[in-house]
């Protein structure tokens, strides 16, 4: 243990000795390395003699360190315990042939292997969920073609690059993770991609990272739809310029690009729709206008700064189902008021939520989950955690255990060697790097498992004595400021000024998920005019007026 150097709380490797030929990280460790540092935890420093001449003064010698290649370390078992592996983390560990990630790591840092001449094979962890840019790039192992499928490089489930020239990219089923820069470098050696004008990508990709913009397929204006481009059901970048007011993302997208969203400064709502899964990386940062967030059920990760230097955003609602949150989610977000969380179990957070956020403000998570709060990474840095009214527990349905991942049985390659049987118990397994490679894209699964939305159980609501079979009790109005009833739906509006719209379903009321969009339903209905400028709020509390006025 003298060899590594580890965090007070032993969480965190931070440095290993650089005469360490086989390194064995101890269990517990959650995060190999720092997001920031270029030195990389097996980094090497020699000593070199300079020499200077200062003219009239003479020559002028001294001693400097200097980084050097590490020429020791061959091999390291990463336990089931780690999460996160930070930048530059195997930085010219030149003796260094095969690495293998356990299932339990879910994001990789920046450059992670350069300078690794002799990194061969890579198993990839198969719920990753983020791998930074040019993780591969000009080593053997993204130069050996029995890696690369029509033109395009895989490491397991992750798209990590493509060649230059490629005109037309199929996304293997089953993928999972197209990385930082995959489509701005081409990681055989060449220096970028401006010939791809078409791109498929299949709904088991969960994350897309940056670097479309080096593309014949970006720069083609007929691409682009109200500001937009979509690939299929990702949205990879809009217009900030002119992605302005209140603004939809297109119904049926499961994925938001890293930086998709970012630096729209006039934008001041955004409705998103309910099939998606994943919001990445710096998706909405530094959108200044930006004053509230509702992130609707069924996504499971948000990635690092999502919302970050939105510096009014005051109020943000966070689904049951989320799983996974990057670093700084909220950095910079000097408003921030209040967060609502609806998941009983408290989503990972990878270091913490935001730097500089007050932390005392009230976090809002299930009652018998604030003690697990106050524990958990990243959520016990807050000290005011508060349990979600009644009215709100409904939304606290518990995700199915059955989680968002791909289950796609890579491809041996003809020199890869068999990988390990699956862990039967809790225990962690250590295994030689060298038994457990994966070198080759994932074949095509004959019936690939969708990332589709869980489905929450409907909670029951009140009943009164006064309730019929054909009549069902309305929801708690104890709170509410004002409210409107159609056939059909209520819409209430709290003291706080939040909209919230019910819809009736046999026996019970249900709250819709989509606010916005079923005010706009009912404003069809009852042939009520209004003005697409508006927020939730406006358009709520004007359609509550018109519709009490009509009875």
């Amino acid at each position: 243990m003298d060899d590594l150097l580890l965090s007070g709380d032993k969480k965190t490797l931070i440095q290993c000795a650089y005469y360490v030929s086989n390194c064995v990280i101890p269990d517990g460790v959650v995060t190999i390395g720092n997001h920031r540092s270029a030195d990389g935890v097996f980094a090497y420093y020699g000593t070199r003699t300079c020499t200077e001449n200062h003219g009239r003064n003479g020559k002028y010698t001294y001693t400097t360190s200097v980084r050097e290649d590490n020429q020791n370390l061959q091999s390291v078992v990463i336990p089931n315990s780690v999460r996160y592996i930070g930048k530059d983390v195997f930085k010219r560990c030149v003796r260094l042939e095969a690495i293998a990630f356990p299932d339990s790591v879910v994001e990789i840092g920046h450059t992670i292997f350069d300078g690794c001449t002799s990194l061969k094979a890579v198993r990839m962890s198969k719920n990753i969920l983020r791998v930074h840019s040019n993780a591969f790039e000009d080593t053997p192992f993204s130069k050996n073609m029995s890696n690369w499928k029509d033109g395009v490089l895989y490491a397991g489930p992750v798209l990590a690059g493509v060649k230059q020239g490629l005109v037309e990219c199929k996304v293997l089923p089953g993928t999972r993770v197209v990385a930082g820069n995959a489509f701005a470098f081409d990681t055989y050696g060449g220096a970028g991609n401006c010939s791809l004008t078409a791109i498929t990508i299949p709904d088991t990709v969960i994350n897309i990272g940056y670097g479309f913009e080096s593309t014949a397929l970006y720069k083609d204006e007929s691409n682009w739809k109200d500001n937009a481009l979509y690939i299929d059901n990702c949205l990879i970048r809009v217009k900030s310029d002119y992605f302005m007011g209140e603004q939809e993302v297109k119904k049926g997208t499961r994925v938001i690009a890293e930086k998709a969203i970012a630096s729209c400064l006039a934008l001041t709502d955004i409705i998103l729709p309910d099939s998606l899964v994943t919001i990445g990386a710096t998706a909405f940062k530094a959108c200044a206008l930006l004053a509230s967030m509702e992130v609707p059920y069924g996504v499971f990760y948000v990635g690092e700064e999502a919302f970050g230097d939105c510096t009014i955003l005051s109020s943000v609602s966070l689904p049951s189902s989320l799983e996974y949150m990057g670093r700084n989610v909220f950095n910079g977000c000097q408003s921030l008021a209040s967060i609502k969380v609806f998941a009983t179990k408290p989503p990972l957070v990878n270091e913490t939520l935001g730097k500089d956020i007050n932390k005392s403000i009230p976090v809002y998570v299930p009652e018998e989950s604030i003690d697990a709060y106050k524990a958990a990474d990243g959520w016990c840095e807050f000290t005011n955690f508060q349990p979600l009214k009644d009215k709100e527990k409904k939304k606290t349905a518990s995700v199915k255990e059955e989680k968002v991942e791909v289950t796609t049985k890579p491809t041996a390659s003809k020199t890869a060697k068999a990988e390990p049987k699956p862990e039967k118990t809790a225990a962690p397994v250590v295994e030689k790097v060298e038994t457990v490679v994966d070198t080759v894209a994932p074949e095509a699964p004959k019936a690939e498992p969708k990332h589709e939305k869980p489905t929450a159980p409907a909670a029951e609501e009140p009943k009164t004595a006064a309730a019929s079979a054909t009549s069902p009790a309305k929801p708690n109005l104890s709170d509410v400021k004002k409210s409107a009833e159609t056939k059909d739906y209520l819409i209430t509006q709290g003291n706080d000024g939040g909209i919230t719209v019910y819809r009736k379903n046999g026996s019970k009321w249900e709250e819709a998920d989509n606010a916005k969009g079923t005010l706009r339903e009912i404003a069809s209905k009852v042939s009520f005019n209004y003005d697409e400028s508006w927020n939730t709020r406006q358009f709520g509390a004007k359609l509550i007026d018109f519709v009490n006025k009509l009875s």
